[in-house]
């Protein structure tokens, strides 16, 4: 070999997979800088934004010297240094990711060689449930980033057991279980995989106690400082079952399918053959099994981690697929081990395979609801002066995000007393706190009543945002109270992705206190009451806004439209406004007893002189031929006069 092609061919070894991992991140953060915060994404940064805020940044930071820190330190500090919109956030969890995928480079390259690495490589990065949680602003980072951290580092120390090699597997052992304990099951893989593939050295093995002792403690430390006070499992676990193993295999499964069962057989059946073969190949000094211990780690691994954490789940429910990302570098790995046999064409056809997805689709594993579009809707509609703002959700989890939203992306300036929650659940274990008692109604109980009512005050408008479709009898009953003193007036759906993601906002406007019929159009509808909420005094190209309630004395047949008019002193109409009464109920359906709220918007031409205009108001049935105006009873006529605006220049 000529020694001067020695430098660039090693600058082209590094080259590669630098360029991969590039390429990787780059096209993982692309399919995630159009996406708003997940419910779980959410919760986590309002809870990081608190955590801060709370205490100060000096104090946040002194509680190091008397407990250990909080799991989110790392991205506590982020948000605080950097801020909490989604792109500069996920942005850690990239920056995580790009160092995972280069230790894991390094791993495949030392079990294997170079080029099972950067096939490896390719096959972690387009994994859809890797590049789906390590990119949220979650701990699922750290957790991938621990599971190839430590194997990486623990090989790299049975093999020189240096204290150097021991600090480094500390390190990448203890800190990324800080951030997610399923690092625990990481643990127990690698012990299991040291008894079963390196020989008996008692040297090494009392290193290896040693540094799975120092583990250990500091795990136990951990435990007592920071969940210690803390309790509680989570509601959405994976159960041990025929349809859990269904529901993770989906989850985890390769795109293409069917290429991805075949290479992880293909690793199997490569490590089976190596095994029958052992006897022939040439002895690691420290390893069984000549060099099938090679593929057999990450197999084992694979069988240890996913079998303890499902056994454990029968008796400590924690599973999800989220969770289990712990896995996914060992899948690879045997993935890679099939793909490094076949001709290098082949790899090249199959890595275009995997690629082509990874790059042209994205697929969600958590459904995500339309925070930004109800953020924006709010933050519209919303009068502070005339309003109250409510969220039901039957679990806290589901009213944290949405706070957040409200808080700290709407520049409405909400405060605490705010907002006022119907929500049947107390305190979810890890949450950021739960509001004043004062402003939450768990039922409809009477001084939980008295609390909503207190807190409406005299308003006349209410904005309820309601979480998830699961009826809750508690929050059904708070509603039917609502609506026996406010009329539904406007509601708007925001899915998002995934119909049990639902977000609903109901606009609500008080019944006003007079019942009595101000004017009666045709002989059965009658107007309740009227208000103009602009002066009378206006300028042209002026917006002004009239509010009217109706009722029925029977059911209607027609399909009725309001019209206002601005007439000049002859009587002729200058401009008009038409359209149904309300938004939500045809004046086909109207019912005897219910009384309905609409709200027209009409624009004073910016070409009027200036003067004295009588304002009308009208019905008339849409289905007719002939438009005719519903008669007025109380004056005979075809509109009812409300007021005289004055136009000024």
């Amino acid at each position: 070999m000529n020694p001067k092609a020695n430098p660039l061919s090693k600058l082209a070894s590094l080259a590669l997979p630098a360029l991969a991992i590039l390429f990787l991140v780059a096209v993982q953060a692309y399919h995630f800088q159009a996406r708003p915060y997940r419910q779980d994404e959410a919760w986590v940064v309002h809870l990081a934004l608190e955590n801060i805020e709370r205490v100060g940044l000096v104090n946040y930071l002194l509680q190091i010297f008397y407990k250990l820190p909080p799991e989110n330190v790392v991205q506590d500090l982020w948000v605080h240094l950097f801020g909490h919109i989604e792109n500069i956030v996920r942005w850690l969890a990239t920056l995580t990711t790009a160092l995972t995928l280069a230790m894991f480079y390094r791993l495949a390259a030392d079990l294997f060689d170079r080029q099972t690495g950067r096939l490896a490589l390719i096959l972690l990065g387009t994994l859809s449930v890797f590049v789906y949680y390590t990119h949220e602003a979650r701990p699922y980072a750290a957790l991938a980033f621990g599971a190839v951290g430590f194997p990486w580092a623990l090989l790299r120390f049975i093999r020189r057991p240096s204290r150097r090699h021991a600090a480094l597997t500390l390190l990448l052992g203890v800190l990324p279980f800080y951030q997610h304990p399923f690092m625990l099951y990481v643990y127990a893989a690698q012990l299991v995989c040291i008894m079963v593939f390196v020989r008996w050295n008692r040297e090494l093995y009392r290193r290896a106690a040693a540094l799975f002792g120092a583990i250990g403690l500091l795990i136990a430390l951990r435990a007592y400082f920071n969940f210690s006070e803390r309790s509680g499992a989570i509601g959405y676990i994976t159960e041990t079952s025929w349809r859990g193993l269904t529901e993770l295999y989906n989850h985890f499964k390769f795109n293409p399918e069917a290429l991805g069962l075949f290479l992880i057989l293909g690793g199997l059946a490569v490590f089976l053959g190596s095994l029958v073969n052992s006897r022939t190949m040439p002895p690691d000094p420290r390893m069984r099994f000549g060099r099938a211990w090679r593929e057999g780690w990450p197999i084992l691994s694979l069988l240890v981690m996913v079998g303890l954490a499902l056994l454990i789940n029968l008796f400590a429910p924690s599973l999800t697929p989220r969770n289990l990302l712990m896995a996914a570098p060992c899948l690879a790995l045997i993935a890679a081990i099939a793909l490094r046999r076949m001709h290098w064409p082949a790899q090249i056809l199959a890595l275009l395979f995997f690629c082509a997805p990874f790059v042209l689709q994205f697929r969600p594993h958590n459904g995500n609801a339309g925070y930004w579009e109800l953020a924006d809707y709010i933050e519209e509609k919303y009068d502070p002066q005339r309003g109250r703002l409510a969220i039901t959700a039957p679990r806290a989890w589901q009213w944290i995000p949405i706070k957040y939203f409200l808080d700290e992306r709407t520049a409405l300036g909400l405060s605490d007393s705010d907002i006022f929650y119907v929500t049947p659940q107390g305190q979810e274990p890890f949450a950021p706190r739960n509001p004043h008692e004062s402003l939450v109604a768990r039922d409809a109980r009477g001084s939980h009543l008295q609390r909503l009512q207190a807190y409406l005050g005299e308003r006349d408008k209410l904005w309820v945002i309601r979480a998830g479709i699961r009826p809750d009898k508690g929050i059904e009953r708070v509603i039917e109270w609502i609506e026996s003193g406010y009329s539904l007036y406007r509601a708007i759906d925001f899915p998002g992705e995934g119909y049990y993601r639902a977000l609903e906002a109901l606009e609500y406007r008080r019944h006003p206190e007079n019942a009595e019929a101000a004017a009666r159009f045709g002989d059965d509808i009658s107007l309740i009451s009227w208000q103009l909420n602009d002066s009378v005094q206006v300028q042209p190209c002026q917006d002004i806004s009239l509010e009217t309630w109706w009722t029925v004395d029977a059911p209607l047949d027609a399909l009725y439209s309001l019209t206002l008019v601005i007439a000049n002193q002859s009587g002729q109409g200058i401009s008009q406004a038409d359209g149904a009464p309300g938004e939500l109920y045809p004046t086909s359906i109207w019912r005897p007893g219910q009384r309905y709220f609409d709200e027209r918007h009409l624009a004073v031409p910016c070409d009027i002189e200036a003067g004295e205009y009588a304002l009308l108001l009208g019905l008339y049935d849409v289905l007719q031929d002939e438009i005719r105006n519903l008669p007025v009873k109380s004056t005979g006529g075809a509109l009812l006069y409300l007021t005289t605006i004055h136009v000024s220049r």
